[in-house]
């Protein structure tokens, strides 16, 4: 069983971790920083492909990311499609890179880049997640849709929750995915549509196009009395806040809702630097202000 374990967390983790850091970087805008870690997480997942048999092997050989995306197609393990998407995107990150160190253009001039490569790597997670098996023609699905995207963020979040329980275990601290696995959690039992990543002022559309800021805690034994959640940026444009409470191993708990009149009015009440400073509300003062959507009572 261990053995197992370890092969599991062997293969997951590095992927794991670049999809966690890369996340992080769009999130603080660093452009540059997403498109390299973008490079090295299609390079795992290549290697990964290619040498799902033989790990050590993978890690010996040198080639650049074309040469493993040619012979990723040789192998019939991605498509002419992906193929010349990877292309795209090394040509991309290296004229990103040259043209950043010879100053002619700006950083935030990146960003289209680094969004080129979201699609990638969740095209590059579907194929290894069904083992390099090329979908039929017939069965081709349109990888646009929502469906790929949530095929892909579901093996990566049913991971992450194994190997973020595994890391809590091991060191006493959180792996850092609270947000992202809030976030899936709340779309799939709510029946949302997550923005882009890291979207300024919301993250997800409601059935009615409204738009909704998630937050997410882990509810641990012997938790402290008075946990707050993450800053909540009045500034921002959105409709009303989900608050996504969660159990040590990631499981849903329950989900409260509150709209935004209600959430600014207790952020501005009078009396706590944590709600007029940091813009950080109690649990449980968002649950008295907020109302139960998720598991509903039977009537």
């Amino acid at each position: 069983m261990a053995s197992e374990i370890d092969d599991m967390v062997a293969v997951a983790f590095p992927v794991l971790r670049l999809f966690i850091y890369f996340n992080k970087a769009i999130q603080d805008e660093h452009w540059l920083e997403a498109i390299v870690l973008a490079h090295m997480y299609i390079e795992t997942q290549l290697r990964a492909l290619l040498f799902k048999d033989n790990r050590e092997e993978g890690n010996k050989r040198d080639e650049p990311v074309i040469k493993l995306a040619e012979v990723a197609f040789d192998n019939k393990y991605i498509d002419k499609n992906v193929l010349e998407k990877i292309k795209d995107f090394n040509t991309a990150r290296n004229d990103a890179v040259h043209n950043i160190a010879s100053e002619n253009i700006t950083f935030d001039q990146l960003l289209p880049t680094a969004k080129l490569a979201s699609d990638l790597m969740n095209e590059l997670q579907i194929l290894n997640a069904n083992r390099g098996q090329l979908p039929k023609q017939e069965e081709e699905i349109d990888s646009t849709t929502p469906t790929i995207n949530q095929t892909a963020i579901k093996e990566l979040i049913r991971k992450a929750k194994t190997l973020a329980k595994q890391y809590r275990q091991l060191t006493g601290k959180p792996l850092g995915i609270t947000g992202e696995i809030g976030e899936f959690i709340a779309a799939d039992l709510l029946h949302l549509e997550l923005t882009e990543a890291r979207h300024p002022g919301y993250d997800a559309f409601g059935p009615g196009g409204e738009h909704i800021q998630i937050k997410s805690r882990c509810i641990l034994p012997n938790a402290k009395k008075g946990q707050r959640i993450g800053r909540i940026r009045l500034d921002h444009d959105f409709d009303t806040v989900l608050l996504v409470l969660m159990a040590e191993d990631f499981e849903p708990l329950e989900i409260f809702e509150a709209n935004f009149a209600d959430v600014k009015a207790a952020l501005e009440q009078p009396g706590s630097k944590s709600r007029n400073v940091r813009g950080s509300l109690s649990i449980s003062k968002f649950k008295t202000i907020g109302k139960k959507v998720w598991p509903l009572n039977p009537d």
